[in-house]
């Protein structure tokens, strides 16, 4: 197999506990899923966490029974105890877990560390942070099978939470059982716990004289009085290694771009793990027939090296019937050798894309072909994905220099592996945004936290990642720091928690690009909706809205308005929330992956696309039925949706949905839309003058005073015109009105209050 390649995918499957589905908590809602909860303490707490000494997590699956999967990275490389190079790259490996991710590992046994080849990397590190000690599994403790590398403060209680100094003891325990293979640790881990210091430690496993840095590296790890041992910062200076000063977290989350690097490096991977990982998934069908291969073991061997027995003396101060253990279960192997074929497979150029170079396209016929496919066909084709992945991939590494084949690209499609950095790059995300947020108060009360409280928990409860309270702390905490900086220009309306929604999905590890990109969006797109009197901006909005649909489509806006169905008894909830109050989360991305790429009317479109989609349906309904077709929207075919957006937006004279054009009055009493005279004059030269009718409504004063248009045609003749492109009425709106009364489309007006310009005039 190909050596770049190199890798395998381990499964490792918690039973959580068994919530009662009717059981409500304090706020009278359901108590959320253990299983749900430990997801989203995955995503937030662990996804991002990249380490080169630390096993990367790639997924967290739920699936039935309360079973959670967490898939990660393995190596079956042997681990060599006797490279001095472990020693560090472990320490650093802990450095880095206690300082920067500020968890525990609590579980580190000579199964925990694996080698790449290249690195020591240490396993299971995240299990007791997304459990929370067990807690998640209906258990007070989360132990590994084999007890004997345990610090001696958790064998004397099991309910002690492991502490950093835990960690400590464990891993030199390890490194030693590593180091020399003569060493005789205690099957019962007693032994150890009751020893009252290092030397009696040492006596015990046999260690009579040691090299001066393991004699160092024992003396510090091995007190079995926790306020003597070494905590990892110490232990690292007392061996002469450099340790990092501070956390450079927030720094790496924002430097987050690869390097450029040699193509000609050996070391050099055509696809990281994570990447490899969600190609590997399209050639899936499920989690759970992969993970049907797994050989059982023997029944004798599931059994745990130490059992631990209820205390039935209640006199005793010590009592331990509480005590419910959980044990890490082994992992199984997932198979990876159809994935690895199919990459080998692949044409070798779509790995290393010459993005800069004049006429690239793709290098893959099959590719090619897939792009005209429909979406879901291309996210779920391997070939398609692969190429796509690597290519914005190098895109990306390249941002900002990079940014108009970004858009370019982006306007083919999206591939869902590189969606939120895609989008932070559409909605140019400052390094300065981000980098604010954490100075940003998101906890001091505000009036507005009891209706934000009340909002969150009917947020689109159907995803795992915003049901679970990891979930509701994010999206509580952005829209807090949203309204902060916002305010007193903008407060909180009812459905800000839907539009934030997409946002902290795509970014639920990465809270602070999560803000910043909705900070973005909404100055983009939805400029003046969450003013404290926003009744002007709606209206506004709503009225363009009503003005196209007259505009392509008046048989329907007739019927509409006969029935005195009006966008404000439908449409407001759109454009508030820009959909996601009325499609699934699954749905809106692909809406906003073509949306990001428009201006700011581009959202109009998006609805009058909805709108024609249920167009026969609509003809034949009654004022009733109407509303209730709103009120439980039908399946909309998104990928047909966005397309005719497009077509729409194309199709439609620029200055027709510009805000600010127009006073609100005149739009409200107007039922077609106006365009500029500027307009006007650019489109006599791009459209074919048989396509585009100019129907002069001036009087016989006004023309011979301002000018006679070109080409104009008199109001008595419109009835006998056909095919057109745009039909423009010049000043006079009860012409326009009665041309959409009667049914023809593509009508606007145009205001002419001077001379007119000499490539109109005749």
């Amino acid at each position: 197999m190909d050596s770049r390649f190199k890798f395998e995918f381990a499964s490792l499957t918690l039973k959580t506990a068994q919530n009662s589905w009717d059981s409500c908590g304090t706020n009278g809602l359901p108590i959320t899923p253990s299983c749900v909860a430990l997801v989203g303490n995955f995503k937030a707490l662990v996804a991002n966490c990249k380490h080169p000494n630390l096993v990367e997590y790639l997924d967290c699956r739920r699936s039935k029974h309360d079973k959670v999967t967490l898939i990660y990275e393995h190596y079956n490389d042997p681990v060599d105890g006797n490279d001095d190079l472990i020693i560090e790259q472990m320490l650093s490996a802990l450095h880095f877990l206690h300082y920067t991710v500020y968890c525990v590992h609590g579980n580190i046994t000579p199964e925990s560390i694996i080698f790449d080849g290249k690195n020591y990397k240490l396993c299971h590190w995240p299990l007791n942070c997304i459990t929370e000690y067990g807690k998640l599994l209906d258990a007070t403790a989360l132990l590994p099978k084999d007890l004997r590398f345990l610090s001696p403060e958790r064998i004397i209680s099991l309910n002690e939470t492991p502490s950093r100094k835990s960690d400590v003891w464990s891993l030199v325990l390890v490194l030693l059982s590593l180091k020399f293979k003569n060493i005789e640790i205690p099957e019962n881990p007693a032994e150890l716990a009751f020893c009252r210091n290092v030397d009696e430690v040492m006596s015990l496993l046999k260690l009579e004289s040691l090299p001066s840095k393991w004699e160092l590296l024992v003396k510090g790890a091995l007190q079995p009085r926790i306020r003597k041992r070494l905590n990892v910062k110490d232990l690292m200076s007392s061996l002469g290694y450099k340790v990092p000063k501070f956390s450079t977290s927030m720094l790496d989350s924002l430097i987050s771009y690869d390097k450029l690097v040699s193509t000609d490096s050996s070391d050099n991977k055509p696809l990281d793990i994570g990447e490899a990982y969600h190609l590997w998934c399209l050639l899936t069908s499920s989690l759970a027939e992969s993970s049907s291969k797994e050989k059982s073991n023997i029944p004798i061997l599931n059994f745990p090296s130490l059992v631990i027995l209820d205390n039935s003396n209640n006199s005793t101060a010590n009592n331990d019937s509480s005590t419910k253990i959980a044990y890490i279960p082994q992992h199984c192997l997932l198979p990876t050798d159809n994935l690895k074929s199919r990459l080998c497979s692949v044409n070798p150029k779509i790995f290393f894309p010459l993005i800069v170079t004049p006429g690239f396209e793709s290098n893959s016929k099959n590719s090619s072909e897939a792009a005209h496919l429909p979406l879901i066909i291309k996210e779920s084709d391997f070939e398609y994905q692969c190429e796509r992945i690597v290519l914005y991939k190098h895109i990306i590494g390249g941002v900002p220099f990079m940014r108009q084949k970004l858009l370019e690209e982006a306007k083919k499609d999206i591939t869902p592996y590189y969606r939120s950095r895609i989008w932070a790059s559409i909605l140019e995300v400052k390094w300065s945004v981000l980098m604010s947020y954490e100075r940003i108060d998101k906890v001091t009360p505000t009036s507005t936290d009891r209706q934000i409280n009340v909002d969150i928990p009917r947020c689109h409860q159907y995803n795992d990642l915003l049901a679970s309270p990891q979930g509701h702390q994010k999206l509580k905490r952005i829209l807090k720091a949203w309204l902060s900086i916002n305010e007193p220009n903008y407060v909180y309306w009812q459905g800000l928690d839907s539009l934030a929604a997409p946002f902290v999905v795509l970014n639920f590890d990465n809270e602070a690009m999560a803000f910043a990109c909705f900070d973005a969006f909404i100055h983009k797109y939805l400029r003046g909706f969450f003013n404290k009197d926003n009744s002007p901006t709606i209206q506004e909005y709503l009225a363009l809205f009503s003005h196209l649909i007259a505009f392509h489509d008046p048989l329907l806006f007739n019927h509409l308005r006969q029935l005195g169905f009006t966008p404000e008894l439908y449409a407001i909830p759109w454009f508030l929330t820009m959909f996601t109050h009325v499609l699934p989360l699954h749905k809106i991305v692909h809406v906003w992956d073509t949306l990001l790429l428009g201006s700011e009317p581009f959202p109009l479109f998006i609805g009058l696309a909805i709108l024609l989609q249920l167009r026969d349906q609509l003809l034949g309904y009654t004022f009733n039925d109407c509303i209730l077709i709103f009120s439980d929207l039908p399946e909309i075919d998104i990928e047909r949706c966005v397309k005719d957006a497009i077509r729409l937006f194309c199709a439609t004279p620029k200055s027709a949905t510009t805000r600010g054009l127009v006073r609100l009055s005149d739009l409200r009493e107007d039922i077609c839309p106006r365009i500029e005279l500027s307009e006007l004059v650019s489109l006599t030269s791009t459209i074919n003058s048989k396509k585009l009718f100019v129907v002069d409504g001036r009087n016989k004063e006004e023309v011979l005073q301002k000018g006679e248009i070109r080409n104009a045609i008199k109001v008595e003749n419109v009835k006998d015109i056909s095919g057109h492109h745009l039909m423009v009425v010049v000043n006079d709106m009860q012409i326009a009105s009665q041309l959409v009364n009667e049914n023809i489309n593509r009508v606007c007006i145009v205001i002419i209050t001077h001379c007119v310009p000499k490539e109109l005039i005749a």
